[in-house]
């Protein structure tokens, strides 16, 4: 067997306090932008509308300890159509400060603002630290993601999820053992409570783990590894399921229909975001292009896996432009990477123009 060198060594822990500090502003200035854009879009006097009435219930359920149910007062009634993560990270606030929506999509900002972290950690290993940090600040004022704010959103947790089990997912791929495919398994378990797209993820995962760890480990060693990647995950949605089967009758890992993605005003979104989406999509696909050029394409494809997954998910639970929040931060993460390669070409033909 050969040692598999296609990511660079972590970062060691001196280098990471260093960079404690942009990590800091960018977290600080991707709040910033978050909070404004929830008291713009909603409000003090913000209301739960659509999709957002469901998972505001269940939060104050929650809150009251009466369980995951919908409803109000004595009217209460339990619910197995809402994924509980959502509720259950509202029911925090809520405890905390008492029932108000404000507070509520003001928590959410403060959730949301570690989206740009993440994905600035995400693009780390598989484009190089500048580039994740790139598309960390371009996470963080972009239009979409900050207007996903001005609702209680699925959506919104989903992504946070998903770009954790990710993070978690190549740390395991990098560094293989049991103990990490079990915590990878953990956490695509978090992302399935957050939202139904997530169920197929961990399994794709899988299948694009299994090249690379086939050049490092036994194939017996490799499937066990996936084992404890299924164990993880059971431990996180077996749980729930029992609980809609006792409580609800039904048999269902996450929610007894199939909830589509948030919707919204699309006419209200569009004149901010067409020409956001104008300036990212050639980047974005430029970045693509090179990734599948390279000869790190196994891992660098890994997002673009994900992008494919969850646009098929979101085709098929049909919502509105809110199906591509969970996308959008992996789109900024081929714009940047796209970004960097298009400028660097640039300065070295304008370098060897000069001589």
């Amino acid at each position: 067997m050969v040692k598999f060198s296609g990511l660079p060594e972590p970062l060691e822990p001196r280098r990471l306090r260093e960079r404690a500090l942009p990590f800091a502003l960018l977290f600080a200035f991707a709040l910033l932008l978050r909070v404004a854009a929830v008291w713009i879009g909603a409000g003090p006097g913000a209301r739960p509308e659509g999709g957002a009435v469901a998972i505001e219930q269940a939060a104050w359920s929650l809150a009251n300890d009466h369980g995951l149910a919908t409803g109000e007062a004595f009217e209460r009634t339990p619910t197995a159509s809402v994924p509980p993560l959502t509720p259950w990270l509202t029911s925090l606030a809520y405890r905390a400060f008492g029932r108000g929506y404000l507070a509520a999509l003001l928590a959410q900002a403060l959730l949301a603002a570690l989206i740009p972290l993440l994905i600035a950690r995400l693009g780390a290993p598989l484009f190089g630290g500048a580039i994740g940090f790139a598309a960390g600040i371009l996470a963080a004022a972009d239009p979409v993601l900050l207007d996903a704010g001005r609702a209680l959103r699925a959506e919104s947790v989903l992504t946070i999820a998903l770009l954790w089990a990710m993070i978690v997912a190549i740390e395991w791929v990098r560094t293989p053992s049991g103990r990490r495919a079990f915590w990878t398994g953990i956490a695509f378990g978090v992302a399935v409570l957050a939202h139904p797209a997530a169920l197929a993820l961990p399994f794709v995962t899988m299948a694009w783990a299994w090249v690379p760890l086939g050049l490092m480990l036994e194939p017996r060693t490799v499937r066990r590894q996936m084992l404890y990647l299924a164990g993880g995950l059971a431990v996180v949605v077996a749980p729930w399921m029992l609980r809609n089967l006792l409580v609800m009758g039904v048999i269902a890992p996450v929610t007894s229909g199939a909830p589509p993605f948030e919707g919204t005003d699309l006419a209200a979104g569009l004149g901010v975001w067409l020409p956001w989406w104008a300036l990212l999509l050639p980047l974005a696909l430029w970045g693509v292009a090179r990734v599948l050029r390279g000869a790190r394409r196994i891992f660098q494809s890994y997002p673009l896996v994900m992008i494919g997954i969850l646009a098929a998910a979101a085709f098929v639970l049909w919502g509105s432009f809110f199906a591509r929040l969970p996308i959008e931060p992996l789109v900024v993460l081929f714009a940047a990477a796209g970004g960097e390669d298009a400028w660097r070409r640039w300065r070295t033909r304008g370098a060897r123009a000069a001589t």
